[in-house]
């Protein structure tokens, strides 16, 4: 067929091309397709026609792509368009379609409006290396669903390249994943924006790490959450009015041992809560650093 009678064909005529009609479609050919016809084209006849007749696609051409038929493209054929910087014209729908496995392909190639139009259901395709692959200055263009959904290994990818919005959402599972140098080399914000539940579920040795340089800026609402384990890790390094924080709730976090590394002028800070449900150990341990 002739570039003119491609362009003549029916939509019906287009969804019923064989196999053997879509793998043989030329450049030209390609390029003669109308807007009106190409969402007609079958999934099962994308696959087929060739990857130097897709990237003959215009950019009006590829957005009008159905969804059905970009989910259905093959490795090699998101390659080509990879290649021929064609991907960058997939609009927001056919971004949303992208499977898992073309998201992991096609990540490091999507703009940084396109990053913004993933989904959380697409979040496993970010994979660890394809989230190494995307240039650092695109990453706070995730969106939050697609962060709240990251487990331990993608937000470890992410370095300190993460919003203050961004991580807000971690999930708890996925907040395992801050290295200790990442934990340290976030900004005050960042640090303030972790949620009471992922404070909770931060291991003994992130907390630890946060040291005396780090740990002061914890929220009154984020000293409140550690739990009693991570209050004996981190009870030398909080402040005064931090200490006058804990509950009594979390008393038996400070074990005769945090209390001992405690500098003796802020054990006067300690609430009068946490003091009644402390036991003869730990009282013993404050020796004559109790106030009346």
């Amino acid at each position: 067929m002739t570039p003119s009678q491609v362009a003549a064909l029916t939509t019906q005529q287009i969804a019923s091309l064989s196999t053997a009609d879509a793998a043989s479609l030329s450049t030209a050919q390609v390029q003669a397709l109308l807007t009106t016809q190409i969402p007609y084209i079958s999934s099962a006849d994308i696959v087929d026609i060739s990857t130097a007749a897709l990237t003959a696609f215009y950019s009006y051409q590829i957005a009008v792509l159905s969804t059905q038929d970009v989910a259905a493209l093959t490795t090699s054929q998101v390659s080509a368009l990879i290649a021929s910087t064609e991907i960058q014209y997939l609009t927001s729908v056919q971004v949303k379609a992208l499977t898992t496995s073309q998201v992991a392909a096609v990540a490091s190639s999507l703009s940084s409006t396109q990053l913004g139009y993933l989904t959380a259901a697409q979040a496993p395709g970010l994979t660890s290396t394809a989230l190494g692959a995307i240039s650092t200055t695109l990453l706070s263009n995730l969106a939050t669903p697609v962060l709240a959904a990251f487990n331990s290994a993608q937000v470890a990818a992410l370095g300190t390249n993460i919003t203050t919005t961004q991580i807000a959402v971690l999930s708890s599972a996925g907040i395992a994943g801050l290295s200790t140098t990442t934990l340290n080399g976030l900004g005050t914000a960042d640090l303030q924006a972790i949620s009471t539940k992922d404070i909770a579920a931060l291991s003994t040795t992130q907390v630890s790490s946060l040291g005396t340089a780090n740990t002061p800026l914890l929220t009154s609402v984020q000293v409140k959450a550690l739990t009693t384990s991570q209050v004996a890790a981190v009870a030398s390094s909080l402040s005064s009015t931090q200490l006058g924080y804990l509950t009594a709730a979390q008393a038996s976090g400070l074990t005769s041992t945090a209390l001992g590394a405690i500098s003796t002028t802020l054990l006067s800070n300690l609430a009068t809560p946490v003091l009644a449900a402390f036991n003869s150990a730990q009282v013993a341990a404050l020796g004559t650093n109790i106030t009346t």
